[in-house]
């Protein structure tokens, strides 16, 4: 897996139809965990002293102070120089000062994507494969009809793995636009069969959009399942690792 996501010190300048992801482990060795949790705002620092578990606790300072200085990397500037807004969804955005730039995390059991474009809308899922979440009754809770079926038609022994492929696939679709579950997961339908390449179908509230959106999975660590969905068709995605600090800094 590591030969597909390099370590990268300093992020590429961002290009159009092309998604920028980092993968990275939330479980931070000392320097790099001191150095990510020098960057976070007051607000971020009392928001993660609120979490009741230490674990949860570091997990969002680095994963806030990962996704700072990817940010600075991207914007040459400081990561503790910018403030967060947020939508009333609760979507992370900066002002009005960098219009055209796009990002995205997300975070699952110690791993976190983080995704960056310019000039369109992108969104990434990370989830932990837990077989006790992967049944029929949350398939047909959240899914469209049509997925429900082509989920109730696999052997039993695919199911999770392809419940998972769905379920990341239309995290990654509704987080791009910014509305979290508010939005509707059965107001669209994405493609997770097996042997079937990953794909937008069909969304009602947007005509065309399978044309339009471009949907794919990301390799991620074992036991886990990854996707990027990008308003672009044909996208290329740049897949990286941010370097991390060793040492106390």
């Amino acid at each position: 897996m590591n030969d597909s996501w390099p370590e990268t010190a300093t992020p590429p300048a961002l290009e159009t139809n092309v998604g920028d992801v980092w993968l990275s482990s939330l479980d931070l060795p000392p320097g790099a965990f001191e150095e990510c949790s020098s960057y976070l705002s007051a607000d971020e620092k009392e928001r993660a002293a609120r979490f009741r578990f230490e674990e949860h606790r570091k997990h969002y300072a680095a994963s806030r102070g990962l996704l700072r200085k990817l940010l600075a990397g991207y914007l040459n500037t400081k990561p503790e120089n910018f403030a967060f807004s947020y939508n009333r969804y609760g979507k992370p955005l900066l002002d009005h000062l960098y219009p055209e730039l796009s990002f995205n995390v997300s975070h699952s059991y110690g791993w976190a994507l983080f995704g960056f474009t310019m000039g369109t809308e992108l969104g990434v899922d990370i989830e932990k494969e837990r077989p006790d979440f992967a049944t029929m009754e949350i398939a047909e809770r959240f899914f469209a009809p049509d997925e429900v079926d082509v989920l109730r038609s696999l052997p039993a022994d695919l199911r999770a793995s392809a419940f998972f492929h769905c379920w990341t696939r239309k995290e990654a679709f509704i987080k791009a636009h910014g509305m979290g579950l508010s939005m509707g997961l059965n107001k669209f339908a994405v493609a997770f069969a097996p042997d079937v390449p990953p794909a937008l179908l069909r969304f009602e509230l947007e005509p065309n959009a399978a044309k339009r959106w471009s949907i794919c999975d990301l390799e991620v660590p074992q036991g886990y399942k990854g996707a990027l969905a990008m308003k672009a068709a044909p996208i290329h995605v740049r897949r990286m690792r941010p370097a991390i600090r060793r040492e106390s800094p």
